[in-house]
């Protein structure tokens, strides 16, 4: 998924004042004012430690970073929004200060938790960052170098148990900070990766969720990179679509699909050497294969970048002016070797989605796609190298929950796609669909705002207007 999250940075102070009662005494937990960027008061911080093996309840532990931000105004409803972040790898916290501006109306009555997740933002952030050994030329024909990979696993591994950092003990200890800050019930709104993590949530903590809003659907049964190369190719249909249906674009390109394919042709002696620029302005030759210009396309059919494909490809055609697409697959690419939670994603994926991956069901999902096998071949190559956990024996299994719950999706999402999202209405049984039209990965809008206020002051499904 590698959604890129932009930090708001956070400031605690403040002395810690006594926490609720409850719990296991001997881990460290505290919670006192602090001051968080674009966020207005009254905010706490709070941390609270968990052993990293949460089966074997002893041993080494994980200091998890939390901050509330209390309701502005009285009654306070006893039920707070709970965040999770997208990626996996992007901290929920960083996010407080955009998804509170999304959702300020509910911030009126309710409080607002985010708690960074194992292995990601302030809660022993596992990342790879650092210089790539051989450069940012490196990331072509691979996305995770071998080197790189190899030595951010090592070195992370000294400190941390790799295994231990996937969905569900993620998840596990965010029931654990919600019972030891009083919370009984609470609304949970997961993004992307996130709505896996809140789908765990629903499956091992029923009992706490009044509501859920799942918004680009990632469930733990779908294989993400298996149906990266379908996914994509479904976007790129709608995106052949909408250039047919303006007349500007039509005009320009009237056989984009063509177009496309003539320039995949020029891939079949393989890469193609380019000179494009680098994240720090320089530029450098690159071999630049069709799996990197699968990747880049894939990240531009996200959102708003999408309308300038067409563009991009007559460009390539008629003057042999690549650059633009190269250059993009730096953009996308880089977060491998930045602050983001890197190990954190690796662990996940390496744990949850490709050990289940056969060369069999490869062949089925992606012959004849733009992408083709690349995606997922990386990502096995990168978890060849990295250590895989344990999941439960039903955890690549449909959630089923009662809880009213909204779902939402992109009709173009070229990731997460809304028959995924129709597909989770089976067997979240009191559950409301909506499909923004025109929209890529995590739609927000108006409409999406009003629909989750809906939901989470009504607590009823059928009361949800689910036209967008």
């Amino acid at each position: 998924m590698e959604v890129l999250v932009v930090g708001w940075g956070l400031g605690c102070g403040g002395d810690a004042v006594a926490p609720p009662q409850g719990g296991d005494s001997d881990l460290a937990r505290k919670i006192g004012p602090c001051t968080v960027p674009n966020v207005s008061a009254p905010t706490e911080c709070a941390t609270f430690e968990v052993f990293e093996n949460r089966s074997a309840g002893v041993g080494q532990t994980v200091l998890l970073r939390i901050v509330v931000a209390r309701a502005l105004s009285i009654p306070v409803e006893p039920d707070p929004i709970v965040y999770f972040e997208g990626g996996p790898g992007g901290s929920s916290v960083q996010a407080a200060a955009g998804v509170i501006n999304l959702l300020k109306d509910l911030r009126r009555n309710r409080d607002f938790v985010f708690v960074d997740q194992r292995g990601t933002g302030g809660s022993g952030l596992l990342s790879c960052n650092g210089p790539l050994p051989g450069g940012e030329p490196s990331l072509f024909g691979t996305l995770f170098p071998s080197d790189h990979i190899g030595t951010c696993a090592a070195r992370l591994g000294q400190d941390a148990d790799l295994r231990q950092y996937a969905t569900t003990n993620g998840v596990d200890d965010i029931a654990d900070v919600l019972s030891w800050l009083g919370y009984e019930k609470v609304n949970l709104f997961g993004a992307s990766y996130g709505t896996r993590a809140a789908l765990v949530f629903m499956r091992r903590h029923p009992e706490m969720v009044r509501t859920a809003v799942l918004n680009g659907v990632a469930p733990p049964e779908k294989d993400i990179h298996l149906f990266d190369a379908p996914n994509v190719d479904l976007a790129l249909q709608w995106m052949y679509d909408d250039c047919e249906e303006r007349s500007e674009c039509a005009s320009a390109h009237p056989d984009l699909k063509g177009e496309m394919n003539e320039l995949l042709r020029r891939f079949e002696s393989g890469p193609i050497r380019l000179s494009t620029v680098l994240s720090d302005g320089s530029t450098a030759a690159v071999d630049f294969s069709r799996g990197d210009f699968g990747y880049a396309v894939r990240g531009m059919l996200y959102g708003s970048l999408a309308a300038t494909i067409p563009d991009w490809i007559g460009e390539a055609l008629e003057t042999g002016g690549w650059s633009g697409f190269p250059a993009y697959y730096v953009t996308r690419s880089r977060w491998v070797a930045s602050g983001f939670g890197t190990g954190m994603h690796l662990s996940v994926f390496c744990t949850e989605d490709i050990p289940f991956t056969t060369d069999a069901s490869i062949a089925s999902e992606t012959g004849g796609t733009l992408l083709g096998e690349t995606l997922v071949r990386r990502y096995q190559a990168a978890c060849d190298q990295w250590p895989r956990g344990e999941i439960p024996g039903d955890f690549n299994t449909p959630v089923v929950s009662s809880a009213p719950a909204l779902i939402v999706s992109g009709e173009r999402d070229p990731v997460t796609p809304s028959r995924w999202g129709t597909g989770l209405t089976e067997t979240l049984s009191n559950s409301v669909h909506m499909i923004v039209p025109d929209a890529g990965h995590v739609p927000r809008g108006p409409c999406v705002i009003a629909a989750h206020k809906m939901l989470v002051e009504s607590a009823q499904a059928g009361s949800v207007n689910s036209a967008c």
